[in-house]
């Protein structure tokens, strides 16, 4: 299966945060060991490292990108223009970060590893918690 993260979803599975969602968790462990393709979106490292930046939360720019080169498949997604010809299509009731990982769910007919209720409402795509 792919599966495409959120932010938050991917930071709480690396720092081990108690916030994860017991679905989430199992799919990021098997995703660590192949089973499946993690797709990993621009935004997201973009998110993460404005958070680190702010001392939101506690690891390093460098840190954080070894622990996710560390999936056996993981894929990084780029922002660009087969996306923004896509993003059109998706709710506007979404900011942009969550309809950029939306529309790179779409593209990849992937599952999206998130806890956001804007995005599960719209049911724009599947997700995971």
């Amino acid at each position: 299966m792919v599966f495409v993260t959120d932010t938050h979803s991917l930071i709480w599975y690396l720092t081990g945060d108690e916030r994860i969602g017991k679905r989430a968790k199992r799919i990021f462990a098997d995703l660590e060991t192949g089973k499946g393709k993690l797709i990993v979106s621009i935004i997201v490292f973009l998110e993460t490292l404005v958070l680190i930046e702010k001392g939101k939360i506690q690891t390093s720019w460098q840190e954080f990108n070894d622990k996710v080169a560390q999936f056996p498949t993981v894929t990084f997604y780029p922002v660009g223009f087969d996306l923004l010809q896509e993003i059109k299509k998706v709710s506007q009731l979404l900011d942009l970060h969550d309809r950029i990982l939306v529309t790179t769910a779409k593209i990849y007919k992937a599952i999206l590893i998130t806890k956001d209720g804007q995005i599960k409402m719209t049911k724009e795509v599947k997700t995971a918690w």
